[in-house]
């Protein structure tokens, strides 16, 4: 897209130098982008949808049913079986 041998006298239509790629085009084809800099025709692109999104407050409470918070519950100490002063005492033997 540079200016050739002989460009061509266009009134009003005045040349100028594309911000990204530095090639010479027409001031009728140059475009501004959404970031201030004038390009060539195939240098513009326009500015991506997902620049312009904001994120939302989502509400994460619980809702619907919940649980209550549990209780702790608490087993009395074990009983255990003195075996000192009876010597006759046997443990039961288990089911395998």
């Amino acid at each position: 897209m540079s200016k050739g041998r002989n460009p061509g006298y266009q009134p009003g239509n005045h040349w100028l130098i594309c911000d990204r790629c530095g090639f010479a085009t027409r001031a009728n084809k140059a475009k501004k982008t959404w970031d201030g800099l004038v390009v060539c025709e195939a240098d513009w692109e326009p500015r991506h949808p997902q620049d312009m999104v904001r994120g939302r407050n989502e509400d994460t409470s619980a809702k619907g049913l919940v649980r209550p918070e549990a209780t702790d519950t608490y087993v009395a100490e074990p009983t255990f079986v003195d075996t000192t002063d009876n010597p006759d005492y046997t443990v039961p033997s288990g089911t395998f």
